[in-house]
């Protein structure tokens, strides 16, 4: 399978999931189920293992929704500013 159909198959799963895919300006895809984003899939994978690392970030942030909790870890800047609130 090329990359731009392993792409277009990611991408064709999490629609059927119940999720929003919608292009970046920089050309890779949001990925997002309501007001949530569970992340992002590249327009041209890189590497063999970034198509398996989109999937795992993807399934963890549905769980995560599922849960009750973010949908994305807080940290850097952020955290710092929640850390002084």
């Amino acid at each position: 399978m090329s990359k731009k159909q392993e792409v277009a198959a990611m991408i064709r799963t999490v629609q059927d999931m119940g999720c929003v895919v919608t292009q970046s300006g920089g050309g890779h895809y949001k990925v997002k189920k309501g007001a949530h984003l569970l992340g992002t899939i590249p327009a041209v994978p890189s590497d063999p293992h970034s198509m398996e690392n989109c999937i795992r970030m993807i399934r963890r942030s549905l769980r995560r929704i599922e849960e009750g909790g973010q949908t994305t870890p807080v940290s850097g800047k952020k955290k710092k500013a929640q850390e002084a609130q």
